[in-house]
């Protein structure tokens, strides 16, 4: 008995000393190098702001939109055409706030609509809707707007729930209380909470301002979400979480830690967001056999009243069994999402028109730092 636990000692040592390590540990740099940029084709279709973008195949690209009209196109990066959309009451009398997309039985798509909490299952082959599903949200909670944690798992499915009362939201408490995702069965009826808010979200010293702190992978499998508060990339696996990738937390761009506010925000009374200090998160993860790459949101600080976002990008290289970050950070608005990486070309799209109303698809490559 004394043997074990003299052992369990050991272990729970060792793991905390590489936890340690790891907020110690700085990355190697790479640079990040634009090749070109091709202006996407929108003469048979306007594609909306971009929310959210993710490979379907070698030449099919899907844009989703939570703004108006919200919807989803479908691009074919080959031909620089969009060849399919679905958008709020275009074909059907089916209002559309898109929060998330399933996209692994293509031309099957699961669309997770806000406006009502529904899964749509949807055939693109003749755009019809296969089955509504209504999320059974327990009393208080809801769905996240916009950008949520949507996949499918042995027939449940793991969504990102928010608080039903607005104010709440934006509480300390909330994070201390609740779950951020919930698991629904197949006809949408709740089982129960998975997944809880790491731990300096749950022990909060003063208010922060409520956005993305936790990520949904869109790549080889989209079962990872990470949390950019402990710099964690969990894998959900077996019916349950378990800690897949820790990210070194010394970065040159990115802060790993929490921009509090003085007072809690109100939505009525309180400044715009963007008037307000947000902590660094991450816009997207994106997996495959080589990478794991992770595009960051860095708001400039020194100037809140001008919105100043940038980005850059958290490579884990496979091969080498090491990490690195990309050597300077670029404007977010034009660099654009992280859609992924096909023969090592890496896929960006700038589409969110606050920088203009022309959408890009941008390619990178990636490169060593030369000495």
């Amino acid at each position: 008995m004394i043997q074990r636990c003299i052992s369990l000692f050991i272990l729970i040592a060792v793991l905390v000393a590489c936890k340690q390590s790891l907020k110690n540990e700085s990355y190697d740099l790479i640079r990040l190098s634009i090749t070109d940029s091709i202006k996407i084709n929108e003469s048979n279709f306007f594609i909306s702001p971009i929310s959210q973008a993710k490979f379907i195949n070698d030449s099919l690209i899907v844009f989703s939109s939570h703004k108006s009209p919200s919807g989803i196109w479908i691009y074919d990066f080959k031909k620089n055409k969009i060849i399919n959309r679905i958008v709020s009451k275009e074909i059907w009398d089916e209002p559309i706030i898109v929060s998330g997309l399933i996209i692994d039985n293509y031309p099957t798509v699961k669309i997770l609509n806000k406006t009502g909490n529904v899964i749509l299952v949807i055939n693109l082959e003749n755009n019809e809707i296969i089955e509504k599903i209504k999320l059974d949200f327990p009393i208080g909670k809801t769905l996240k707007p916009f950008q949520s944690v949507f996949f499918e798992s042995n027939n449940n499915y793991i969504v990102e729930q928010y608080s039903s009362d607005p104010t709440m939201q934006y509480k300390t408490a909330f994070y201390k209380n609740n779950s951020p995702l919930g698991l629904f069965d197949g006809k949408g009826k709740f089982v129960g909470n998975t997944f809880d808010f790491p731990l300096p979200l749950t022990h909060l010293s003063k208010p922060i301002l409520p956005y993305k702190h936790i990520t949904q992978s869109g790549g080889l499998e989209n079962n990872l979400v990470a949390t950019p508060s402990t710099g964690e990339i969990s894998k959900y696996q077996n019916d349950k979480w378990v800690l897949y990738k820790s990210m070194p937390q010394k970065s040159i761009f990115f802060d790993f830690g929490l921009n509090f506010l003085e007072n809690e925000y109100n939505h009525l009374t309180s400044p715009s967001m963007s008037e307000l200090p947000t902590s660094n998160f991450f816009d997207n993860i994106y997996e495959n056999e080589k990478y794991i790459m992770v595009s960051t949101w860095i708001k400039n600080l020194e100037d809140l009243e001008i919105l100043d976002l940038r980005t850059h990008l958290f490579i884990f290289d496979k091969g080498k069994d090491k990490w690195f970050e990309t050597a300077s950070v670029k404007n977010f608005l034009t660099q654009g999402i992280l859609i992924g990486v096909k023969n090592d070309t890496i896929y960006f799209v700038e589409g969110n028109s606050m920088w203009r109303d022309e959408k890009y698809i941008k390619r990178a490559v990636l490169k060593p730092i030369e000495e």
